[in-house]
């Protein structure tokens, strides 16, 4: 008989996994699924946010040069001071600067339903319209439950970028 010839016993247990060890596969699969897909959920959500950052990013331009220009920072001189018109995306819902040029972006229900507030800071303090800044404009996004300066945001937290909660 050869060294590695298969006896009667051994191609009868070889024969593939039992019922038990399928469903011990299963439950595990089971399990590591409802961990990840609301992971994921949140991830997707988040990546739909990053959109409303993106386009604050010229609003904020247009604030820090009008604050350095000692202009109006929100309803100064057309094309310069003003808040561009904006018809909204499927996940931003407005964009808008208040006359301290803190950006509100708000979110439609597919990125969360809230806002983040963009806030400018002048060192510690915020900036006036028609006060030239004495130092560097600092940015502070606020979600909610978090203010750093500036008004507070009513995006649920865990929707928000890390620098924002």
């Amino acid at each position: 008989m050869a060294p590695f010839a298969a006896t009667r016993a051994d191609a009868h247990r070889a024969r593939g996994f039992t019922l038990i060890e399928l469903m011990i596969v299963v439950a595990i699969v089971g399990i590591l699924s409802s961990v990840a897909v609301p992971a994921y959920q949140d991830f997707s959500v988040r990546a739909k946010v990053t959109e409303g950052l993106t386009m604050a990013d010229s609003l904020k331009q247009t604030v820090a040069t009008n604050a350095a220009e000692g202009q109006a920072l929100n309803g100064g001189t057309p094309g310069v001071g003003t808040t561009p018109a904006f018809a909204g995306t499927p996940h931003v819902n407005a964009l808008t600067v208040n006359t301290q040029g803190e950006i509100t972006v708000s979110m439609r229900p597919s990125a969360g339903n809230g806002t983040l507030v963009l806030a400018p800071r002048d060192g510690a303090s915020g900036l006036v319209a028609g006060v030239i800044p004495a130092n560097a404009i600092t940015w502070h996004c606020n979600a909610d439950g978090a203010s750093r300066g500036g008004a507070a945001g009513t995006l649920p937290a865990r929707f928000a970028p890390a620098v924002c909660r």
